[in-house]
């Protein structure tokens, strides 16, 4: 019974409670950029003015399909008043979603075996009896926190026309800069991002990139990476998210791509899920 009682007591202190206030804003899953950890219980409330609704926008998703997930609620009071909306999980990067209510409660959960990144989502606080409508023009140009996301504007919805945005990644000094994209589309050969090893295009050009492939991670050689996106007149795409994140001196580059394989647990799963269908 002692044991029960340990147990119950080590999962109680493993949920974590963070809420969220305001117009605009970004959740993060334990330990973004790095991997969630294993058995997470992650609560997040989100409340915005009275008379809006939330929008989320899923900046960056990527947990292990379908055992850790996000529970999307409607509400943010007792229990009995909230309205699972949806559960997501896997690779969702791109997505958005609405939530008829000023408060959600979103629950994300892991289990005891395999991490992945995670998730940034911005939430936005949009009058209740409009739609919402992305930002068409530039974000900042200057992007100094440890870690954050880039995207082009209005992503996930299509990027404008004839526009022209910089983004200048700045890290403290002896410190470098890991940039990874998580989704690209642009119109190929056409609306092109150039990356420079430096602050400005004075630098060396690390490559310019197009079309719907993602490109490799980056790794700048100093404390300072250049971003210049530009699109043409006509055809516009979806665009860009991408993460980047200050490191310490010069750090080797790993493709994402390279996942932890699936160990006997993992096989296990699944050969309990084929059991019970």
């Amino acid at each position: 019974m002692s044991t029960l009682i340990i147990l119950a007591s080590f999962f109680q202190l493993c949920i974590a409670q963070l809420n969220f206030e305001g117009s605009t804003g970004i959740l993060y899953s334990p330990n973004y950029p790095d991997n969630y950890s294993n058995n997470a219980n992650v609560v997040y409330t989100v409340t915005v003015p009275v008379g809006n609704y939330i929008h989320l926008t899923f900046l960056d998703f990527e947990t292990e399909n379908p055992y850790d997930f996000l529970n999307i609620l409607q509400g943010g009071g007792d229990d009995d008043e909230l309205v699972s909306l949806k559960n997501v999980s896997g690779e969702q990067t791109g997505t958005s979603m609405d939530i008829s209510d000023s408060q959600s409660t979103l629950i994300f959960k892991s289990d005891l075996t395999t991490t992945y990144r995670g998730f940034a989502i911005r939430f936005d606080a949009v009058k209740a009896g409009t739609l919402f409508s992305p930002t068409n023009s530039c974000p900042s140009p200057l992007h100094a926190s440890s870690f954050g996301i880039v995207t082009t504007p209005s992503f996930p919805y299509n990027y404008p026309n004839n526009i022209s945005c910089s983004y200048l990644l700045l890290a403290p000094a002896a410190h470098t800069i890991i940039l990874q994209f998580v989704a690209f589309n642009t119109e190929d050969g056409y609306d092109i991002v150039w990356i420079y090893d430096g602050s400005n295009n004075s630098f060396p050009l690390i490559g310019k990139y197009s079309g719907n492939k993602i490109p490799p991670i980056i790794n700048s050689s100093g404390n300072a990476l250049y971003l210049y996106f530009r699109s043409d007149l006509v055809n516009n795409f979806q665009g860009f998210s991408g993460i980047y994140n200050s490191v310490s001196g010069v750090q080797p580059v790993t493709d994402p791509s390279t996942k932890s394989k699936k160990n006997l647990l993992n096989w296990l799963k699944g050969k309990i899920g084929n059991s019970s269908n």
